[in-house]
């Protein structure tokens, strides 16, 4: 999975913009992922300041799999990938 198709997937579940962040910004009260070298991060932020890391990965689709598990509260993946 890449960052197209989490967002993709994100919309079609009708989980609001709002909620999340695919490029390091800081939504109130929802996840974000930012990718900065070799390195993607999740992170938890509220009232738009990071509150902490959850974790590290070192490919994109391992921390756009984790944002949808976090963001959809475990969701199975559209088209049945998981």
């Amino acid at each position: 999975m890449n960052l197209t198709e989490l967002k993709a997937a994100l919309e079609r579940q009708g989980l609001p913009s709002r909620r999340y962040s695919l490029s390091g910004g800081s939504p109130n009260g929802g996840f974000g992922l930012d990718h900065e070298g070799d390195t993607w991060t999740v992170y938890y932020s509220e009232r738009g300041q990071r509150c902490y890391i959850i974790e590290s990965y070192d490919t994109e689709d391992a921390a756009c799999r984790r944002l949808w598990d976090l963001a959809t509260g475990g969701r199975r993946l559209p088209g049945g990938t998981d």
